[in-house]
Formats: structure tokens, C-alpha cells, sequence
């Protein structure tokens, strides 16, 4: 199989994993599912970087990078849903405002899913998936292909992307239960601190 073809093969996936999120967009794992598709294209495209012209890169990057926006909020929603019920489940406590804090997660998250069905959105999302389908048909590569360069390159990009993000989801996730549960500060920053800690020697081994 040819570059190329791996390249169309998983646009193709994405056409499929964004029918299946309009069929049941109420299902977490759609959403998750789409993203993973379109971040896989984005991997693609940038391990090619260096085979390819910068316009046709950047145009390439942005187009899946608008197109993977449109589901960023209700995904960040998801994610924080199922970390404040893993803390619900451990933590249980008699009037606390898990209830109340739940109810307003879910109202979010049906707002979120909402406007990326709306008409406007879906006119936007298919013209970005049009655009990109019309760029990989006519996509050329300038040069050699040096995988074990680019691979030893972008491994080492994701490593530190990877730190970054994590970190940042951690601040996020206890601001949560800072502003919504009866929780310490104390116990909170501690906990941050230890998750931190074990993240940089993880990722340093």
C-alpha cells in the first residue's frame, strides 16, 4: 500500500467515525472516537512534513485542526463527566453537590453536542472535509522519505506534547472539585503535586 493510500484510508475513517457520531452523538465514545480519527490524519500529515511543501502541510493541518475544534468542548466535557465521577465514586459524601455539580456538567454537554449538529456547523464540517479530500488527491511529496529520521523526530515531539497536556487536564480537573466539592485546598494541591511528580518520572524513564 502506498503512502497515498494509507493517507485516503484514514480519511475514509474519519467520513465513517463522523457518520457514526451523527447516528449517536449521546454516546461518549463517538466523539472520542472521531478525534482519535482525525488526530490520526494530523500524525500522518506531520511525520510527512519534511516530504511536503509547507503550503500544502499548513493547509492540510488547518483544515483537520478547524474540523477537530468543532468537537473540542464536548470532548474536554466528557472527559471531566467521567474524572468527577471516578472521584464521586471514591468520595461519597451525604449532601454534598455532586448531584447539582452532574446536572450542570450534562446541561454543558447537551449545549456542546447540539451546535455541532446545528446546519451552520454541519455546512462548516463537511467543507472542511471536502477540502482535505481534494488536497490528498493531489498530494505530492518533494523529496526522500526518511522514516527512521522523522519517526525518531516525532516521538520525541509527542513525548513532550504529552507531559504538557496531561499537566494541564490535572489543573483542570481539581479547579473542578476546588469550585464544585467539598474538598481541602490542601488536599487538592497535594494531590496535584504527587500526580505531577509521578507523571515527569514516568516520562523520564
Amino acid at each position: 500500500m502506498s503512502v497515498k493510500e494509507v493517507l485516503q484510508q484514514q480519511y475514509h475513517q474519519i467520513q465513517i467515525e463522523w457518520l457514526r457520531y451523527q447516528n449517536n452523538p449521546y454516546e461518549v465514545a463517538r466523539v472520542h472516537d472521531l478525534r482519535v480519527s482525525i488526530r490520526t490524519l494530523r500524525g500522518l500529515i506531520k511525520f510527512l512534513k519534511p516530504a511536503l511543501s509547507i503550503s500544502i502541510y499548513n493547509q492540510l493541518n488547518t483544515d483537520l485542526g478547524e474540523f477537530a475544534q468543532h468537537f473540542s468542548d464536548l470532548r474536554d466535557l466528557d472527559v471531566l463527566i467521567a474524572k468527577v465521577g471516578e472521584y464521586a465514586y471514591q468520595y461519597p459524601e451525604n449532601g454534598s453537590n455532586y448531584p447539582e455539580l452532574f446536572k450542570q456538567l450534562q446541561h454543558r454537554r447537551t449545549e456542546k453536542m447540539v451546535q455541532t449538529l446545528n446546519k451552520e456547523s454541519q455546512v462548516i464540517i463537511e467543507k472542511y472535509l471536502d477540502k482535505v479530500n481534494t488536497t490528498l488527491k493531489d498530494l505530492k511529496f518533494e523529496g526522500k522519505i526518511d522514516q527512521g529520521n522523522m519517526m525518531a523526530k516525532e516521538f520525541k515531539h509527542r513525548d513532550r506534547k504529552l507531559m504538557s497536556n496531561i499537566i494541564i487536564w490535572i489543573f483542570k480537573t481539581m479547579s473542578v472539585f476546588i469550585m464544585y466539592v467539598n474538598v481541602p485546598k490542601r488536599y487538592v494541591i497535594q494531590r496535584l503535586i504527587l500526580q505531577i511528580m509521578c507523571l515527569r518520572k514516568n516520562t523520564s524513564e
